[in-house]
């Protein structure tokens, strides 16, 4: 019973559209890293796709938005 997730996948894009995050776990999230160094604050875009199932039947979903880096 309850929610099983199958498949997760957050990516994070700069505001010229450049991936700088690329996550297959719903933790530990991002970090405001890219490329191995700390982002600039300002802000980027998310788009998170989710496959879940629920009382036996599979799920697909996925949220955009954006968000603000603040250091």
């Amino acid at each position: 019973p309850g929610i099983v997730v199958r498949s997760f996948r957050m990516q994070v894009l700069d505001r010229w559209g450049s991936m700088v995050a690329d996550i297959h776990s719903m933790e530990p999230g991002w970090d405001g890293q890219t490329h191995g160094r700390t982002a600039p604050p300002g802000t980027y875009i998310y788009r998170i796709v989710v496959d879940y199932e629920e009382e036996g039947i599979l799920q697909h979903k996925e949220f955009t938005g954006d968000l603000t880096l603040l250091r």
